[in-house]
Order: structure tokens, then C-alpha cells, then sequence
């Protein structure tokens, strides 16, 4: 009887469900992580690279500090005294770059090795899946506790079980060796973070201003490895301009921060990075190496891609998914207008034949580093688009079409044994008004979130899986799912249709958020 009156207390079975919850999901993760050969590769992203062989670069940062370089001669002697004695005696094979590995920044990238070197005890056969893995559990478990602290147990539970059985996230996390899995790990990271923004603001000052500052830190970090997630900015800007118990010179000034945090941030890393790099340049030249002279990036330029999305629905003009075509338009523009002499490009391998930034020739110079490559791609984008513009409008709707409609499918389970649910992203707008119209500005909030996922499909490309990326639709499903169990459970206790219990999402949560 003790047992049944103290599962019957509110608090203590809103405290069992987190245990719960927060036990369950790395248990449920794991499984899935077990079973990573099962996962099937039926959703992926084909349109972007991704990672390049950074693994190569681990071997001397964790043996002696130094980043980036690399040799090539095997590594054979995996200890601090291997990796000063391979500098000794094969000094003149150390390079500090390898094919593109790092020329085109996200050099974050080389860190995602790094658990797995701690878990082995040495730098062989290195996986990114760990690292993917143990960030995405980590981001499941912080989402569903946020929201559980907003008092939606309910939509915590269902939000956390469609996108951990996400086929396209389960892929990249635990079987892909590659970086596609983060946005939508972010997006889990910062929805956590911002829960009280979520609820409409907090009173207490210093946490309205810590959570734009930790959220700008956090951002800043991820962009080292890839910089789609740093879109999910944009989701954390629409909530901070709707906090309607804040004054718009506080929301505005949450903005402000947020973003002076992230630019901050994100300068440090790359003076940091810089920083690396000539220390690891002297170390190569005093060795008698080849150190990398060329134009280096610290994120991926937006141009060139920008160009090749064109290809999206075109049917005029003959654009293509394919680096190749912006490059030999740019070439001779570069000839005429800047009178660069470029040499013949090699269309089948992709590369000039003899054109090299070092008189060693190991570092072959990339027609999206030869000078003003991307003004002239800019001027052409844009001319094409000002000179057309009906033509790109009906682009990008066809994008948005897509968006809405080529969804990864909404499951529940574990791994490739799931149930799929039906469901489609065209709700997404009809549910957002119905919320708008109620004025359930939490559930709005949620069902908005994840749609910066979706921002690289629209302004960029949207073939090739890009769209794979976006879990707005997720988010949806759990709201629904949550609206569809309150309706049941109001229908069986007897209340009324109308009372607050019935709708989608409570906005009850302000019991919590009022006390920060």
C-alpha cells in the first residue's frame, strides 16, 4: 500500500519518469550502436564530401601536440618515442596537408577521431562513431530532460523516440564515418539549452543572458566541424524575438549576444588554429618537410556550391551538381578580366596536371583558390539570378515543395527494426496556425524549432539527401502525438472539450521557467 500511495504522488512520478527516461536512453542507443552493421544506407547525403581523411593528422597531435601533419611513410611505432623517432628519420616525407583534407577548413574535423584514439590506446584504424555517437545520446537525454522540466513528459518521450530512431541520423551516427549526423545533434543541444526561452523567458537576469552565451560557445565549437549546424541559429534568434514576457530591447540584446558570442567564439578557435599551424610549419621545415604555402579556409566557401545548387529543377540554362562546371566558367573570366594564366585542367581527374602551390609538387593548387575564383562565381550567381529572377523563384518554391514532402520516414524502434507512422511534412503549416490561433506559443515555439534543418535544402540544394537533414517533421509528430494522448485522456476523465487539458501542448510550464 506505501508502494501505491508514493507512485501516486505527482512529483515523485514526474521524478520517476525522468530516471527512467535518462536510464532508457543510452540502454535503447546502445542496442542500436551494437547493431550499427544492420543499418541500412537507404537515407544518406551523396551530395557533399564531408570528411576527407582527416584521421590521417591524428598520429602526431596526440603523440606530440602537433596539428597539422602528416607523413608519407606508415606509421609503425604508435608511442610518443615512435613519433619523435619518425620525424628523425623520415623528416622529409612530413606534410601538413593531404589531397583536401584541410585546405577547405572545418578543421575541427580531425578531433572527432579523438575518442576513439583514447577508447584503442593508439591511432589505428580510427573511427569518428564514438565521438557521433556518444554526442548524440548525450544530446537525446539533455532534449528529453529539458522538456521534461517544461512539464511535457509526454512530448519529451515522443520527440526523443522518433529522431533516436531517425534512419538517416542512426546511419550517420553509428555506421557512417563522416559529420552529417550534427545538425540535427545540435539542434537536440540547443532545443535543451534554450527550454526556458522555449516557455516565453525568465526572470532571473544573469540566466537570460548565460543561455545566449553558452549557446554562441557551443555553436562556435560545432562549426569547426561542419558548418550547417551553426544554422540553427536562426531557430534560436525566432525565439528570443517572441519572448513575450521580455521588452524588445532585451530580446534584441539576447540576439546580440548570441551572436557576439558565437563570432567571438568561433575568432578564438581559428586563432587557435593558426596558432597550430605555424608551430607545426616550424616543426616541418626544421625537420626538412613540406610545409604547406597555399590559402588555407576555416569554413567551407558558399559561393562555389551556391553555383552548383542552380542545378536544383534548372531545365534552362544547364547547370550541374558537379565542381567541375563552376570552375571551368570561372577560368576564363579569370583569364580576361584578372589575366591569370591557368593551365589545362584535367576534366576526367578532376585537376590541373602540373599546377602546384610548392616547388615539391605536393600540394596541387584547386581552382577554388585561385585568385578573385570567388568574386567571379558571386557575380555570377548573382547576375544569374537578378537577370531571372522568376526562374530561381520557381527553384526554390520546388525546394520548399521538396522539403515538405521528401522527408525521412517518422518511426519508432530500435535501429532497422522500427514501425514506421504515417505522417507528412505538409502539416507543418497548418499545425503551426492552429497552435498560433490558440495561442500555445510553447507547442509554436517546438514546432518551429527544427527548421533550420532544413535551410541548406532550400537556399543551397536539394537533391542528393540534403533534405535527409531535416527534423522539423519529428518535432511535429511528437507534438501531435502528445496532442492526440491529452484529447484520449481527456475523453476518458470527462472534461470538457474546451478546457486547457484538451489542447496540443499546455503552457503550464511557466511554474518552472518563472523561478530562473
Amino acid at each position: 500500500m506505501a508502494r501505491l500511495q508514493w507512485l501516486g504522488r505527482s512529483d515523485e512520478r514526474r521524478r520517476l519518469i525522468l530516471v527512467i527516461g535518462l536510464i532508457a536512453i543510452p540502454l535503447w542507443q546502445g542496442i542500436v550502436w551494437y547493431q550499427a552493421d544492420e543499418l541500412k544506407n537507404e537515407h544518406s547525403n551523396s551530395a557533399t564530401l564531408g570528411l576527407s581523411q582527416d584521421w590521417r593528422f591524428v598520429y602526431f597531435y596526440h603523440y606530440l601536440g602537433y596539428y597539422p601533419v602528416t607523413s608519407e611513410e606508415p606509421f609503425t611505432d604508435h608511442s610518443v618515442a615512435g613519433a619523435q623517432a619518425h620525424i628523425a628519420e623520415h623528416g622529409d616525407s612530413l606534410l601538413m596537408e593531404h589531397n583536401i583534407a584541410l585546405r577547405y577548413g572545418d578543421l575541427g574535423q580531425m578531433y572527432l577521431f579523438l575518442p576513439h584514439v583514447w577508447l584503442k590506446g593508439d591511432c589505428r584504424n580510427l573511427s569518428t562513431v564514438p565521438a557521433n555517437g556518444i554526442a548524440f545520446i548525450i544530446a537525446l537525454m539533455a532534449a528529453f530532460a529539458a522538456l521534461w522540466w517544461l512539464r511535457l513528459p509526454i512530448v519529451a518521450g515522443a520527440l526523443v523516440l522518433v529522431i533516436g530512431s531517425n534512419p538517416f541520423q542512426l546511419f550517420e551516427v553509428y555506421r557512417a564515418q563522416n559529420v552529417f549526423s550534427w545538425p540535427i545533434t545540435t539542434t537536440l543541444l540547443m532545443l535543451a539549452l534554450n527550454a526556458p526561452m522555449l516557455d516565453g523567458g525568465c526572470k532571473r537576469t544573469w540566466f537570460r543572458w548565460l543561455v545566449p552565451v553558452l549557446s554562441g560557445m557551443v555553436l562556435a565549437t560545432i562549426v569547426q566541424l561542419r558548418s550547417e549546424p551553426a544554422l540553427v541559429v536562426a531557430s534560436l534568434i525566432a525565439v528570443y524575438l517572441t519572448q513575450e514576457h521580455e521588452s524588445w530591447r532585451r530580446r534584441f540584446g539576447m540576439v546580440t549576444v548570441l551572436v557576439l558570442t558565437l563570432l567571438i567564439a568561433k575568432n578564438a578557435f581559428e586563432t587557435y588554429f593558426d596558432y597550430k599551424f605555424e608551430s607545426a610549419k616550424e616543426m616541418v621545415i626544421v625537420a626538412g618537410g613540406h610545409p604547406y604555402p597555399g590559402p588555407r579556409d576555416y569554413n567551407h566557401r558558399h559561393w562555389h556550391p551556391l553555383f552548383m545548387g542552380l542545378d536544383d529543377f534548372d531545365s534552362k540554362y544547364g547547370y550541374r551538381w558537379d565542381d567541375r562546371h563552376p570552375a571551368l566558367c570561372a577560368f576564363p573570366v579569370l583569364e580576361e578580366r584578372y589575366g591569370l594564366e591557368i593551365p589545362e585542367y584535367n576534366v576526367e581527374q578532376w585537376r590541373f596536371d602540373d599546377f602546384f602551390l610548392d616547388s615539391g609538387k605536393k600540394y596541387r593548387v584547386e581552382p577554388q583558390q585561385l585568385p578573385h575564383y570567388s568574386e567571379v562565381i558571386r557575380a555570377h550567381v548573382l547576375s544569374r539570378i537578378f537577370s531571372d529572377p522568376v526562374w530561381y523563384v520557381t527553384i526554390v518554391a520546388k525546394r520548399i515543395w521538396r522539403v515538405l514532402t521528401d522527408t525521412t520516414p517518422v518511426r519508432i524502434g530500435v535501429g532497422d527494426r522500427a514501425v514506421s507512422v504515417p505522417f507528412s511534412g505538409l502539416l507543418l503549416l497548418p499545425i503551426i496556425a492552429l497552435l498560433c490561433y490558440h495561442r500555445k506559443w510553447l507547442a509554436a515555439r517546438l514546432a518551429c524549432f527544427g527548421l533550420a534543418t532544413s535551410i541548406p535544402a532550400v537556399v543551397m540544394f536539394s537533391g542528393g539527401g540534403m533534405c535527409n537533414y531535416a527534423v522539423y517533421h519529428n518535432i511535429l509528430a511528437a507534438l501531435l502525438f502528445a496532442g492526440v494522448v491529452r484529447l484520449i485522456c481527456s475523453l476518458k476523465s470527462g472534461r470538457s472539450l474546451g478546457g486547457a487539458e484538451n489542447t496540443p501542448i499546455n503552457n503550464d510550464a511557466r511554474a518552472n521557467s518563472a523561478d530562473l
